[in-house]
């Protein structure tokens, strides 16, 4: 199966995304995050679906993808019966982004991934827009914040921003 996601808009005029799943040659899954009572969130791959369930797959050991669960999901419990798709890329590995404006899709359980990626490769600033996010990284980080860091930054957010502010151009 293949996500591929459909906007449609709601009562409240919110944009929300179903998942299509269409199936294709290489047997890939549709790439989800569902809620754990001990974790929150986990990365899940849905089999399939139905009326008001979804099959999933799951690995409660980040470490060992071989051990995988199956495991039955209600979509009552989610917001719009829609499960949070995951931003990964076309290999279906996760992606984590220094700015979350960019990912493709930006919601609770993507934030929290996107920190937590940064966070273990020991980058505790990220970006929503103007935003700084800045997690203790409970060590310190040689070099963080070093006088060649600050130059670079002060440099491309400071004095060579482009003339709308946006750091990034």
């Amino acid at each position: 199966f293949i996500p591929t996601s459909k906007p449609s808009i709601s009562k409240s005029n919110q944009v929300s995304y179903h998942v299509i799943m269409r199936e294709n040659e290489s047997g890939s899954t549709s790439s989800v995050y569902i809620t754990d009572k001990e974790n929150s969130w986990i990365p899940a791959n849905v089999l399939s679906r139905d009326e008001g369930t979804a099959t999933v797959t799951v690995s409660y050991h980040p470490f060992d993808s071989n051990e995988r669960k199956q495991k039955t999901v209600k979509l009552a419990d989610y917001p719009s019966n829609i499960l949070p798709l995951q931003n990964v890329n076309e290999n279906g590995i996760l992606m984590d982004m220094p700015d979350m404006v960019d990912l493709p899709y930006l919601h609770e359980p993507a934030i929290l991934f996107n920190l937590k990626a940064r966070h273990e490769k020991k980058m505790p600033y990220t970006r929503v827009g103007d935003i700084v996010i800045a997690l203790n990284p409970f060590q310190w980080i040689g070099g963080l914040y070093s006088e060649e860091m600050r130059h670079l930054y002060s440099d491309k957010l400071v004095w060579n921003a482009s003339a709308d502010g946006d750091a990034k151009s």
